[in-house]
């Protein structure tokens, strides 16, 4: 009784399990660039709490430095996110740091969503390396040659051959009809 005791006040008051970063799938990272409008690098400049959504919502303020894909943006741009991380937020990102943002459409007044499923994470020259050879156009696929090899089964079977396996199997019928008549059951009288 004493080992149930202490057992359930490890569970009940032991230490939390570990939370996830985010509580959606990260998507591959073929994904991440398709689904992506925009893909740039830029040095994060400001960050602050938007105080208009209930310091849910962090505002980075970020110097545009690469455009990998998409166009029509400014060289500054805003970028939105969670302050939870659990809710897909860019965690700890803090003025000075280079980052790789994966985001949708321009909203409102020049700003985007970022979210860390979505591809968004310190920048590198390995990610760019990566993000470079999935927008690169696929080499197209070459035409094969394929050779057409004509069978010669000889000539049709003639009529009388391709009828006796019919025939045989009709007449074995006919036989078994014949001797079950004959030799069935007598007929009563």
């Amino acid at each position: 009784m004493v080992l149930v005791l202490l057992a359930l006040g490890l569970v009940a008051f032991g230490p939390a399990p570990t939370a996830f970063a985010c509580d959606e799938p990260t998507l591959p990272f073929d994904r991440q660039v398709s689904r992506a409008e925009h893909i740039f690098t830029g040095t994060v400049t400001t960050s602050r709490i938007d105080p208009a959504q209930g310091g849910a919502r962090r505002i980075y303020l970020v110097k545009i430095d690469k455009v990998h894909k998409g166009d029509g943006l400014e060289q500054s741009i805003r970028v939105a996110s969670s302050t939870r991380t659990a809710d897909c937020g860019l965690g700890k990102v803090a003025s000075g740091d280079k980052v790789t943002f994966f985001v949708g459409a321009v909203k409102g007044n020049n700003y985007v969503e970022a979210l860390s499923n979505e591809g968004t994470r310190a920048a590198s020259s390995e990610l760019d390396a990566r993000i470079v050879a999935e927008l690169s156009p696929k080499p197209a696929e070459t035409d094969v040659e394929v050779k057409l090899t004509r069978v010669d089964d000889g000539q049709a079977p003639s009529v009388t051959r391709s009828i006796a396996p019919g025939l045989i199997i009709a007449m074995l019928g006919v036989v078994a009809l014949v001797v079950g008549r004959l030799f069935g059951r007598p007929k009563p009288h």
